[in-house]
């Protein structure tokens, strides 16, 4: 785990940098580069602390990773009421401006069944059940409901053989 300790770089000036906890003190050698930080400007200037707060995270980012960062904004998003200013960065992050150098995707994992597909097999094995009890259950009447479902919901009957396989 990592955390944020302040050093003093000038009289007005503070050097911000991420450090590792040992034992649950900082350890002597800050990771990544620091940031020098106008203290007076950051208490009265949003744009500025939110420009701050933007590269300390990045920061983070390049220290720890992909997924720890995915980690740590998730349980900051989580919390009851998140930091609006967390919720701003993410925001840009996710919709970034072209100076920008730092954005979020929403990827969808390539491999799994998506929730659409599997509410539309649910669909359509229901609507096949339907019609084999109002039809009966005799050898051969299952080709005529799946034609008859498949037509229904505007796809093929192969897909409806498929979604009553399907678990």
């Amino acid at each position: 785990m990592t955390k944020q300790q302040k050093t003093e770089c000038a009289d007005e000036l503070y050097e911000l940098s991420w450090f590792r906890l040992v034992n649950g003190m900082p350890s002597p050698p800050p990771l990544g580069r620091s940031v020098c930080v106008d203290y007076g400007r950051m208490a009265t200037d949003p744009a500025y602390k939110a420009a701050v707060c933007a590269a300390l995270i990045e920061q983070l980012y390049e220290i720890e990773g992909s997924a720890f960062f995915a980690r740590f904004l998730a349980e900051r998003l989580r919390e009851p009421s998140p930091d609006r200013a967390l919720l701003d960065m993410v925001a840009s992050y996710l919709e970034p401006q072209s100076n920008e150098s730092f954005r979020l995707e929403a990827v969808r994992p390539r491999d799994g069944r998506s929730l659409t597909k599997s509410i539309n097999d649910i669909a359509l094995k229901r609507a096949v059940a339907e019609g084999r009890r109002a039809i009966g259950n005799k050898h051969g009447r299952l080709k005529k409901v799946v034609k008859k479902v498949a037509e229904q919901f505007g796809v093929s009957m192969a897909t409806v053989r498929k979604a009553i396989r399907s678990k």
